[in-house]
């Protein structure tokens, strides 16, 4: 009974050892995502600069979301909708193997879509009510742009002479234009009447005519 007792506990630790390994095996890898030049070289006339963005580890053959945010992914509070710019994103398709990179503009200033905040140089002034962020973050994730158990990041920071932000024209004026679907030239959408989904108007930051500016440094 006694030499039962230790086979079985054998078997049993054995069992254990492979499904512990099965599982690691099956474990997918995190994501991991670079930027390059970093920081990113600026003048005094520089709204935007090209990067390079590259990653790994994500899904293979799937979508991919590179995105510039003003809040790490590691805060409790993030959210794609609330701190990811807007308009600022690529989605190109993913490879067999998971890794790949594309060119970033890197905007250097408020927010495009008129959120209140923007990525900053050290020197540089936000227009009044924006808040100045000198760290941001380039975040990729596969699948959908809400996918959390993929996502990876890496602070981005501007180095140069300091620049006035004038701010952009959906907080300034009427706001960028609506995208265009192929052949959408303006006989089309005369002809298709107005719009009944203002999205510029949507994005439009309240209040943001008055107030001084807030500088948030990484």
């Amino acid at each position: 009974m006694r030499l039962s007792r230790v086979r079985f506990g054998v078997l049993t630790g054995s069992l254990g050892t492979v499904v512990l390994l099965l599982g690691m095996s099956n474990a997918s890898a995190e994501s991991s995502v670079s930027v390059a030049p970093e920081p990113i070289p600026v003048t005094a006339e520089q709204s935007a600069a090209l990067v390079q963005v590259s990653w790994s580890g994500l899904e293979p053959r799937q979508l991919v979301f590179v995105d510039i945010c003003r809040k790490s992914i590691s805060d409790s509070s993030f959210t794609v909708a609330e701190d990811c710019g807007a308009y600022s994103g690529l989605t190109p398709n993913g490879s067999a193997a998971g890794e790949g990179s594309a060119e970033l503009e890197v905007f250097r200033g408020q927010d495009p879509a008129g959120e209140a905040w923007g990525c900053y140089a050290e020197a540089d002034t936000a227009p009044a009510g924006v808040i100045k962020y000198t760290t941001c973050f380039v975040r990729v994730t596969d699948t959908t742009v809400l996918n959390v158990d993929s996502d990876s990041e890496t602070p981005i920071r501007f180095e140069g002479a300091g620049r006035v932000d004038p701010g952009t024209s959906a907080t300034t004026g009427a706001g960028p234009p609506p995208p265009q679907l192929p052949g959408s030239g303006p006989s089309s959408s005369a002809l298709a009447g107005p719009s009944t989904v203002d999205d510029a108007e949507a994005l439009q930051f309240a209040g943001s005519d008055s107030g001084a500016g807030v500088a948030i440094t990484g």
